[in-house]
């Protein structure tokens, strides 16, 4: 159980060391207090286009694709956008999406335990309170507990116990799904106009920014 965890520490990788807490000796209060911050970052992320490059391998597939026509065809085919200059193509927004959704993450926990004893009672009291921002944007987990343990022994031949616990957590995950992030074309600004309305695509189609608030998921 966590809340009966007084030392928490953080070793190489995802390693956590974990230590059990002393008892209080009799006529004594201990008090244990115990925390950790750890950072985390997303591994072996996708590389992804710039608005240049994509551009130009969208010319190179489509002349893969149609082998018996040349360059010049494409204009019959495909959108003007995609015959834009360079410098008209600098002037155009340049996206990573995948590094627009990742950020830093960050675990933070706290822990706090109470003893103490008379000749004939006892007690123990634990906390713990976590906080984990997820490397996802917009996902983060929040928990809280605590155990109370409270015992009395009268007689040598009678003991009563009691044990009182709590825990509270709520997760919030983002619920974008990772094939539209893959699929957003890096020359869509991230967040929306002032308006509301979604951001114009430069190509003249709705294609290309994920179905929601930008602005609300990467807050």
């Amino acid at each position: 159980d966590p809340c009966s965890m007084s030392v928490y520490g953080v070793a190489e990788g995802n390693v956590i060391i974990l230590g059990t807490t002393k008892r209080s000796e009799q006529g004594k209060v201990l008090v244990n207090y115990g925390t950790y911050v750890r950072f985390n970052e997303a591994m072996n992320l996708p590389a992804t286009l710039g608005t240049t490059d994509y551009v130009s391998l969208y010319k190179q597939r489509w002349l893969s694709n149609n082998p018996d026509l040349n360059e010049s065809d494409m204009r019959d085919y495909i959108k003007d956008f995609y015959f834009k200059s360079e410098s008209e193509l600098n002037g155009l927004p340049n996206t990573d999406w995948v590094d627009q959704m990742f950020r830093t993450g960050l675990e933070n926990v706290h822990t706090l335990d109470i003893s103490g004893a008379t000749e004939k009672t006892s007690y123990y009291i634990s906390g713990i309170i976590e906080y984990d921002k997820g490397t996802y944007v917009n996902s983060s987990y929040k928990k809280q507990s605590f155990k109370t343990m409270f015992s009395q022994q009268p007689f040598k031949w009678l003991k009563f116990s009691q044990t009182l616990s709590y825990s509270h957590n709520k997760r919030n995950q983002n619920d974008v799904n990772w094939g539209y992030i893959m699929r957003a074309v890096p020359f869509m600004s991230v967040y929306d106009d002032p308006s509301g309305e979604a951001t114009t695509n430069p190509m003249g189609t709705g294609y290309g920014f994920l179905p929601k608030s930008i602005e609300d998921i990467v807050d």
